[in-house]
């Protein structure tokens, strides 16, 4: 240890005699006092640390300025990392670290620029090398560039001194050890921007390694699965796995309740007369909606069959020359407070006013807004709390919608930074599934299961019923009250044939109230035969003012 440390002592001696003096004699060119010149001395410390002292020599009149890199890439998706520290300036200039690189500004004088650097020794196979850029990235010239290199040991090799842009390979003008061991160099006519690199050979743990290498972000390594990647990825498939749980569970029982539905009897006893009714008071296009959570055309026929029987609409049956049956739409009562929202837009969208509405025109109508009825179907059963509303899926389109956007903000920041990108991939399929696994629930709640339920059983109830079993007088009424509500379910063509030989003046009118065309039918015969055509008809008009409202008309 004694003889280490005079070792020391007598190359810190050494290191008294001005560089410049030493360097002049090695050199074939004299300085020149009005020109840029750059001393450098570094002493490497037992921790493996660089101590360099700068001096910088401007003449009057001029500046330099230089950024020196402390992130060099030596190659294969490598970058070698310097750490500055202790950094003290005396003298005319400034220096600071921005980023990643030792700003330097040399001002008319002299400069001295001290600080401790670590990273610059690496460990190899047969000795350790010690790297630094020691000056340059001068944004001027530098005339001469003359430097030492002083270690805990006589043993020092150079293994490169190059000067030039960087990456290039060119050697220094001189570099050699001299006496005591100490490392000597100098570079004449150093250009802008080109950097002195110095590679000193030292035997093995001389001192500790502190070479520092980050990897450089790449596709290949910024999307591999690491184990941050995995552990997210493993966390993506559990909420995958619990989000599905959550649909089927939901899906199943909805079936369930669909499945469990209870038969009433929609035609109940009331002072003595049948009347019908339908449970919950549901509508016929409500029905149909319910069961199905679509307004399909045919709920919409089943709604407009269900406004005439209630004298709100008249529907006529009208010749044509071509010897068939032409169906036309009045008004018999304007809306009132008795209708709901959607079937109000119904009544002024196809009868705009007085007079008689063609069923084929019904497509051109601009007045019938079907969105809006739509709308308002489905806002009625929202409001019966027999469909899920938006508020009650608001929550999960905000955390999916927040999910997705971190997910790419992470995908691209860890892309472009320390990689684990799938972190963030993984994060914006979460944020996908849970935005669309609402999507694949039931819109029905379960409150609206059961009422559905309830409702399809009507179906084979619907089947059931015989006329014969209905007083003469309440036949019509009683058909015709439940024609929409047969329609919804699907149970139109068996509810009419039921009928079809039926008397209509039993009730002491003959023919049906609401439909024109018919008055003096002694019996469902010839509708029966029409009303699949009527039906038809409004189906057909209604979906091709869906088409035509899609199209923009």
């Amino acid at each position: 240890m004694r003889r280490r440390h005079l070792f020391i002592v007598g190359a810190a001696l050494a290191m008294l005699v001005p560089a410049s003096s030493a360097a002049a004699e090695t050199s074939d060119e004299p300085h020149s006092d009005d020109a840029i010149t750059v001393h450098v001395d570094m002493v490497l410390q037992d921790d493996g640390s660089l101590s360099v002292t700068e001096t910088i020599r401007v003449p009057e009149g001029m500046q330099a300025e230089r950024d020196l890199p402390l992130r060099i890439p030596p190659g294969d998706d490598l970058t070698r990392v310097f750490t500055l520290a202790d950094m003290e300036v005396t003298g005319a200039g400034a220096a600071e670290v921005v980023v990643d690189a030792l700003h330097t500004t040399a001002p008319a004088g002299e400069t001295e620029l001290r600080y401790v650097v670590s990273g610059t020794v690496a460990d190899s196979a047969d000795e350790q090398l010690a790297t630094w850029h020691p000056t340059g990235w001068w944004d001027t010239d530098v005339a001469v560039v003359t430097g030492t290199f002083l270690a805990a040991t006589p043993a020092l090799s150079i293994d490169y001194c190059r000067a030039g842009a960087p990456g290039s390979t060119a050697r220094c003008t001189l570099a050699a050890i001299a006496d005591g061991g100490v490392l000597e160099f100098e570079q004449h006519d150093l250009l802008g921007g080109q950097r002195v690199e110095l590679g000193v050979g030292l035997p093995l743990r001389t001192v500790p390694a502190t070479a520092e290498w980050v990897e450089e972000p790449t596709p290949v390594r910024a999307f591999a699965f690491t184990t941050p990647a995995l552990v997210a990825t493993g966390a993506l498939l559990l909420l995958l796995l619990g989000l599905a749980a959550w649909v089927v569970a939901a899906r199943r029982r909805d079936l369930a309740l669909l499945a469990a539905g209870t038969a009433v009897d929609v035609i109940t006893d009331a002072d003595g007369e049948p009347v019908f009714s339908v449970p919950y008071g549901v509508l016929p296009g409500t029905l149909g909606t319910l069961v199905d959570a679509s307004v399909d055309p045919v709920d919409l026929a089943a709604s407009t069959l269900d406004l005439a029987v209630r004298r709100y609409l008249h529907i006529d049956a009208v010749g044509s020359a071509a010897g068939t049956i032409e169906w036309t739409l009045s008004r018999a009562n304007d809306p009132d407070d008795q209708l709901r929202e959607f079937e109000r837009l119904l009544v002024e969208g196809l009868v705009p006013g007085d007079g008689a509405v063609d069923l084929g025109e019904v497509a051109e109508g601009s007045n019938l807004d079907l969105r809006g009825v739509r709308a308002a179907v489905y806002g009625d059963l929202v409001h019966a709390r027999w469909f899920a509303g938006r508020q009650s899926r608001r929550i999960a389109t905000w955390a999916g919608g927040a999910l997705l956007l971190a997910g790419l903000a992470a995908t691209i920041a860890l892309a472009l930074t320390v990689g684990h990108a799938l972190v963030g991939v993984a994060a914006v399929l979460a944020g996908f599934a849970v935005l669309l696994a609402p999507g694949h629930l039931p819109l029905r709640t379960a409150a609206g299961s059961r009422v559905a339920g309830d409702l399809l059983a009507m179906r084979p109830h619907l089947q059931s019923i015989e006329a014969e079993s209905i007083p003469a007088a309440e036949r019509e009424l009683l058909f015709t009250r439940a024609l929409p509500y047969a329609l919804a379910l699907g149970e139109s063509r068996t509810w009419v044939s039921k009928f079809a030989a039926q008397s209509l003046s039993d009730d002491g009118t003959p023919g049906i109230e609401w439909l024109g065309g018919f008055e003096n039918d002694a019996d469902l015969t010839r509708f029966s035969a029409s009303f699949p055509h009527l039906v038809a008809e409004l189906e057909a008009a209604f979906a091709a003012r869906d088409h035509r409202a899609s199209l923009g008309h």
